[in-house]
């Protein structure tokens, strides 16, 4: 007996699960019933570990810097930016001391060029650093 077994490659996977993803959601949307049924409990949720946090208020910073006007120093920060992001992702400790520190010292140097927030979000991302046990003193530049 010669038993066949299906190859998808990474696209087709993706598809798939995208297929499957929108499957649930039209079964659940509306009904929570559906949930209950698949073993959801719509009343849990899950919060974010302060890496995360971080991770996502570095994209969050990144976004309203491109919506500010294009200053030489916005333009360096975005950049900076989603460089934090991507080594906050991927765990990568001496890019993340790099990369606050550069973003700080821009931050504190050009902050009546950037918008009156930014300055305040840097910090979030620097406690939520400190919070997931990176070490950030050094960085107040």
């Amino acid at each position: 007996m010669t038993r066949f077994v299906e190859t998808l490659t990474l696209k087709h996977q993706a598809e798939r699960l995208v297929r499957q993803a929108a499957g649930t959601a039209e079964r659940c949307s509306g009904d929570l019933s559906g949930a209950r049924r698949a073993g959801y409990h719509a009343g849990v949720t899950t919060s974010l570990t302060p890496r995360e946090k971080a991770a996502l208020d570095a994209g969050a910073l990144v976004a309203s810097l491109r919506t500010a006007p294009q200053t030489p120093v916005a333009v360096q920060l975005v950049e900076l930016g989603e460089h934090l992001e991507r080594a906050i992702k991927a765990f990568h400790m001496e890019a993340i001391r790099f990369r606050a520190f550069t973003m700080s010292r821009l931050i504190k140097q050009h902050h009546d060029e950037l918008p009156a927030d930014v300055p305040e979000r840097m910090e979030t991302i620097l406690h939520d650093l400190e919070a997931a046990g990176f070490q950030t003193r050094s960085v107040t530049a």
